[in-house]
């Protein structure tokens, strides 16, 4: 059973926003709104260990560009839902 919290949430509604990939840094940035560089690499490794969560999950994939690991939604597995009076209506993402 998949078990996310409202950081992982967060890190998937900010995946969807952008529309493209995202470091895990970017995304601590997005999240968090830190400006002090040392509690940013504090909270940045708890968003990788986030990310790597969602990646074993499926829900996002990770790859190297210019040297850094970004992530993005694996779109091919990836829906979202709204609950409507007559049941469920699913979109892909």
């Amino acid at each position: 059973m998949m078990r996310l919290d409202r950081i992982d949430v967060e890190i998937v509604l900010n995946m969807l926003i952008s529309r493209g990939s995202l470091t895990s840094t970017k995304l601590a940035k997005n999240i968090y709104n830190v400006k002090d560089r040392r509690k940013l690499q504090d909270l940045d490794a708890n968003i990788r260990k986030k990310l790597e969560k969602l990646v074993r999950y499926g829900i996002l994939n990770k790859s190297v560009e210019n040297g850094k690991f970004v992530y993005e939604i694996a779109k091919d597995r990836v829906f979202i839902g709204f609950k409507t009076e007559d049941g469920f209506i699913f979109i892909k993402v």
